[in-house]
């Protein structure tokens, strides 16, 4: 768990009873003989984690030193389950009527204090017994313990002999009187309109639960208690607590929650290192306030904060230059910079209950160094600071401008978890793909399905050509030619067979004739080689024979034969016939092959026209898709923004609705970004929105522009513009030069941006005011107030207060302040009284010039050097000073 600086949470008992009670360990206000050892008691209250008591014994001041010593004691022995316990002097008395009323000193005051306020009192009873009553009445009491600077409690004002038993004219005329702050309330009692605040006791006459009477509620050391945020448990811490009321009180039976648990991610701290010069500044998770003078350099820690987080690349343009001087790499001509190669910044982060050390260093000015703490060890990790350590640091300039343009503040909740911007974006961008892959193979296949017409025309064609051919091969000269070339080709045929063979003859006599002679051993032998002799002669003449044979062919055949005139009279004829048209076998089959290959197209094209309509559903269901997305990103933001409503800011998104930047989109889906002013312009396309932009008909008019859009571009000049729309004839040839497919596509997948309505007043029960209504304060005021609700991360404000007058900051920043801060650690560098007092900053660090700021005093209201630098460096603070001067001045009754 992180220590916590400046103000942090304490576990305090108002009321508990030692063993110096004489009801102790028995039935309350009945004597009970058996002893209870001191040791045990606080030890009891130790191991519960309490950590301080008002030692409250009945009418008698006996218990108080005796604790205090016995705690001494257990401290210095060490005994294993001591902790440190805060004991303030204290006492029970039982006033006239009954009733009973706390008296609560500081930590340090002498139990003889507690005596002589006994005295004063004049109680007559027994030390230590609640049995009798001081003459005194309940004010004349109040009164006495405030004289002798003690706090008055009135003890279960909802309980036997609690104050609201009491007179109600006694009652009121106690509230009116102001001098109670705070009661004790055991039964849940509504005391609001006293105006007091609500504490708990123990009222423990018991150890543990097991001593508690039959039917009662069990009591004892850590059963009830009251949370009291102060730097350090004194009287005058608590005094400043209960003045602030519910934001520093919580009485253990309202929640069950440990509140110095932080869920949060926070800065615990941040080391700067500038050559021999180094300074540790430490922050609260809550509220940090940074104050000094004019030009101590306060600013610098929020831009060591920015180095050190990584945060840089988000500056707007407009500020990158005047913050140069500290930029990790500053724009081109800038050589002068507030870091050297020796600066570190070292930030101590937490986050989900973990230290992580974020180290920054000049001479690797664009690297970050991110280690985990692990049982005191740190270990290097992966990552980029900027995506695991989130922190949004703004300025009075940079509100400002977005209260200009709240567009800007759109990028701010686009960043908060519920929306997920950048798994939204990851998502979308699959989406478009998808989109955009399917209106390509749409495209493909639309191509494809447009040569049909040519295609069909070269069928007819080929059709017609073959239904000639058939026609021809028909009549009387198409048969003889037919005939005639079955006659060429058979004779072809047969001289292809006769020079094989006598190729093959001449083949296999070489063969035998280069075979190396056998002389024959057997008469068998003798006669198989005559007989080989025999017929190789024979197959030599043969040969010779069919030589001899192709020789005359060939001489005979020079001239084309009568059969092959006839054949080329024939063609010739039929050509003629056929007007002009080859009538070869080989013309007639690439005819055939050509109708083949031209109905395949068509058959092919039969298909693409069922997978463009395939792929236009696909196309279709994908843009849905897109569509269904984008509206779910301004669901997102909308949640968001149901979260951030007050009592004083109203909060709405209109979906894409936001007009300021539709000329841009207009002209980058038409590819012109200059030029042509009055198409883009009101005269223009723009002319068709007419309505109200967050109206419902504003959304079916935009669907009206993208269909325009479509229109122009596909049919240009032929389209009936809308009524009050003018094109500049020229518009319609660029136009032209945008590829259809690209352009509808684009047209598709425009979604302008959605509109951010703030609405805010200023007088809690005034009317609501829209943002662009206000002055540039007013809106700055609204715009920081929603800043303030926006997440949980680290929250990091230089001056945000400048130019806003004090009304403004209370009514709308430091409510907001108070109320968000116990969910995110807010650190702020301002002149302002009211948002270091009346936001009750639980750190307050107190800054002078130096090389690297010097820091002066740190802490809570509580301490006198804080309190008194608050006094005096604080500008404007009148409201404050006047609401909270008894945080500041504590004057004395």
């Amino acid at each position: 768990m992180p220590s916590h600086t400046g103000a942090r949470w304490w576990r305090l008992d108002f009321h508990a009873h030692s063993p110096a009670s004489f009801d102790f360990g028995g039935v309350e206000g009945v004597v009970n003989d058996v002893e209870v050892d001191f040791r045990d008691w606080l030890l009891a209250y130790m191991r519960a984690g309490i950590d301080g008591i008002v030692v409250t014994d009945h009418n008698t001041h006996e218990g108080i030193d005796r604790a205090r010593t016995v705690r001494d004691e257990l401290r210095e022995e060490g005994n294993p389950d001591y902790r440190e316990l805060a004991i303030f002097a204290g006492v029970e008395i039982t006033v006239d009527g009954g009733f009973h009323l706390i008296g609560m000193f500081d930590v340090d005051t002498p139990a003889e204090v507690v005596n002589g306020l006994l005295h004063r009192c004049n109680y007559p009873g027994t030390r230590g017994l609640s049995s009798a009553t001081t003459p005194l009445s309940f004010d004349e009491v109040v009164r006495l313990i405030q004289e002798v600077g003690g706090l008055p409690v009135p003890a279960h004002v909802d309980a036997p002999a609690g104050l609201l038993r009491h007179d109600s004219r006694n009652i009121q005329s106690l509230a009116d009187g102001g001098r109670v702050l705070a009661v004790e309330v055991v039964d849940g009692a509504d005391i609001e309109s006293y105006g007091w605040v609500p504490v708990l006791g123990s009222d423990a006459h018991h150890l543990d639960a097991s001593g508690a009477p039959a039917g009662t509620t069990a009591k004892y050391p850590g059963s009830h208690f009251t949370w009291i945020k102060t730097e350090q448990l004194s009287l005058r811490g608590v005094r400043i607590a209960l003045i602030d009321g519910p934001s520093s009180v919580i009485p253990s039976d309202a929640s069950a929650d440990d509140p110095n648990d932080v869920s949060h991610q926070f800065v615990e701290s941040m080391i700067v290192r500038q050559g021999e010069t180094s300074t540790t500044y430490r922050f609260s998770p809550w509220l940090n306030a940074v104050i000094g003078g004019r030009g101590v350099g306060k600013s610098t820690l929020i831009e060591l904060a920015r180095v050190g987080l990584d945060r840089f690349a988000e500056l707007p343009p407009a500020l990158e230059k005047d913050l140069a001087w500290f930029a990790p790499t500053p724009p081109r001509g800038t050589d002068e910079r507030f870091w050297d190669s020796d600066t570190e910044i070292e930030l101590a982060y937490i986050k989900q209950r973990r230290r992580y050390r974020l180290t920054w260093k000049g001479s690797e000015p664009e690297a970050h160094t991110i280690e985990r703490e692990s049982s005191g060890v740190w270990e290097e990790e992966a990552g980029v600071v900027r995506d695991r350590f989130p922190a949004l640091i703004t300025s009075q300039k940079q509100i400002y401008e977005m209260a200009q343009k709240p567009s800007g503040l759109l990028r701010v909740i686009d960043e908060q978890p519920e929306v997920d911007m950048a798994s939204w974006s990851t998502q979308h961008d699959e989406l478009v793909r998808a989109y955009r892959a399917r209106r390509a193979e749409l495209a493909a296949v639309e191509a494809q399905i447009a040569t049909a017409d040519r295609v069909r025309g070269e069928l007819a064609d080929v059709d017609a050509e073959l239904a000639l051919f058939a026609q021809l091969h028909d009549s009387t000269e198409a048969r003889e030619l037919a005939a005639l070339r079955a006659l060429e080709a058979a004779q072809s045929n047969a001289e292809r067979l006769a020079e094989e063979f006598e190729d093959n003859l001449a083949s296999a006599l070489q063969t035998v004739e280069g075979a190396e002679p056998v002389p024959p051993q057997t008469p068998a032998e003798e006669a198989r080689s005559a007989s080989l002799r025999r017929a190789t002669k024979l197959v030599a003449d043969a040969v010779g024979e069919l030589a001899r044979s192709r020789v005359e062919y060939r001489e005979a055949h020079t001239e084309p034969s009568a059969r092959q005139n006839r054949i080329a009279e024939l063609e010739a004829l039929l050509a003629r016939l056929g007007s002009e048209m080859s009538n070869s076998p080989n013309d007639y089959a690439s005819t055939v092959a050509r109708r083949s290959a031209l109905q395949e197209v068509l058959n092919n094209l039969a298909d693409a026209d069922e997978r463009r309509r395939e792929l236009a559903q696909q196309a279709s269901t994908a843009l849905e898709a897109v569509t269904n997305h984008r509206i779910e990103l301004t669901s997102r933001r909308q949640r968001v923004l149901s979260h951030l409503q007050s009592d004083d800011i109203e909060l709405r998104v209109f979906p894409m609705a936001e007009q300021a930047d539709l000329e841009t989109d207009l002209r980058r889906i038409t590819r012109k970004a200059t030029q042509f002013d009055g198409v883009f312009g009101p005269g223009g396309l723009l002319a068709v929105l007419t309505a109200e932009p967050r109206s419902p008909a504003y959304q079916a008019q935009i669907d009206q522009l993208k269909t325009l859009l479509r229109s122009l571009k596909a049919d240009g000049r032929a389209v009936a513009l809308p009524a009050g729309v003018t094109i500049d004839p020229r518009f319609f040839a660029h136009l032209e030069t945008i590829d259809d497919i690209d352009f509808t596509t684009d047209v598709d997948l425009w979604f302008p941006e959605d509109r951010l309505q703030v609405r805010y007043r200023q007088d809690g029960d005034g009317a609501f005011r829209n943002l662009d209504q206000g002055s540039p304060g007013q809106k700055t005021a609204a715009l920081l107030a929603v800043l303030l609700q926006l997440g949980d991360v680290p929250l990091i404000m230089d001056q945000p207060e400048d130019d806003l007058d004090n009304r403004l900051i209370y009514q709308l920043v430091v409510r907001t302040l108070r109320r968000i801060k116990i969910r995110r650690q807010v650190l702020v560098v301002t002149h302002n009284a009211n948002i270091v007092v009346n936001g009750d900053a639980e750190n307050v660090l107190v800054v002078k010039h130096g090389e690297l700021p010097v820091l002066e005093a740190a802490g809570s209201i509580q301490r006198d050097d804080v309190k008194d630098s608050i006094c005096q460096i604080m500008e404007g603070g009148e409201t404050a000073f006047e609401q909270r001067y008894r945080r500041l001045l504590e004057p004395q009754p």
